[in-house]
């Protein structure tokens, strides 16, 4: 039986959503009827107390009847067994997850509220799981088999890996982009802000695209997304930080440059036991 199944069978049975329904439905209409004794109170224009006195005992007999101790009492268990189930669920989906993983030799590590499968971070909510890449969220999913989460992960490395990659010609793209800018921008010191060197580097990608040169149109553009971004950012300075006689410098963000998301991070490509490098800006020179 798989995982999905398994927990699908877990679910409230029937017979229990139908009494819990048939209970709150008699809170329902006392609730109805407190409020229409209310409401008779607050629309008469009569100022006979002799009346008044039998919509307030009217009042006082429909709030006497609403039990709220009894309904808070209800929704607080069934609230309870709810996120117990919830719970055991993830647990569940995580310790499949983490179980294939290491089944498949593949690099992994449990955190307190989050994994790392490289090379991504793996946080979840309720049936949604959230895949980021460095900083940059990838994709949300939603699955309850662990295994299939597993197979979904690896799938989506691939896509990673499988974007063309030449160092060269990566570096050849961002400097042009750098240069570009570095132009536009005129930063203190040729200090380029990496978030819109991105930009600027998926401007210089579509140069070499002859589809795109030919039709500039929606349907010719390649999507190249952030996390392509900071996942070929890292296989580039996996050996080393430069290209020939020429040397890519970062600096490392400050707290504000970080909160405001000016900030990347990098997927650490050798090792889950921590995140990449930060970079809050770039700088590409001659080589000292």
């Amino acid at each position: 039986m798989s995982q999905a199944k398994e927990f699908a069978d877990k679910q409230i049975p029937n017979q229990k959503i139908v009494v819990i329904l048939m209970e709150l439905k008699a809170y329902i209409r006392m609730a109805q009827d407190l409020a229409r004794a209310l409401n008779r109170i607050a629309k008469t224009k009569t100022f006979s107390e002799v009346d008044h006195l039998k919509l307030f005992q009217n009042a006082l007999k429909a709030a006497r009847a609403v039990s709220l101790e009894g309904l808070i009492n209800q929704l607080e268990t069934e609230i309870n067994t709810i996120q117990e189930n919830l719970a055991a669920f993830k647990q569940q989906r995580r310790e499949i997850l983490l179980q294939a993983a290491k089944a498949a030799e593949v690099p992994h590590k449990r955190y307190s509220d989050y994994d790392r499968i490289t090379p991504f971070k793996i946080s979840y909510r309720d049936k949604r799981v959230i895949l980021e890449v460095g900083s940059e969220r990838y994709k949300e999913v939603e699955e309850v088999d662990g295994q299939r989460l597993f197979e979904i992960i690896q799938e989506n490395r691939a896509l990673l890996e499988d974007e063309p990659f030449d160092r060269g010609a990566f570096f050849h793209n961002l400097k042009h982009a750098y240069r570009l800018a570095r132009d536009k921008l005129r930063p203190v010191d040729g200090w380029v802000p990496i978030r819109p060197l991105y930009s600027y580097l998926v401007l210089i990608k579509h140069v070499d695209l002859p589809d795109f040169i030919k039709k500039p149109e929606a349907k010719n553009f390649h999507h190249y997304s952030s996390s392509q971004f900071v996942y070929d950012l890292a296989r580039f300075g996996r050996q080393e930080w430069s290209y020939g006689d020429e040397i890519l410098r970062t600096r490392t963000p400050n707290m504000v440059t970080v909160a405001s998301g000016q900030a990347v991070t990098l997927p650490n490509l050798n090792s889950v036991e921590s995140p990449g490098p930060q970079l809050a800006v770039l700088k590409i020179e001659k080589r000292e």
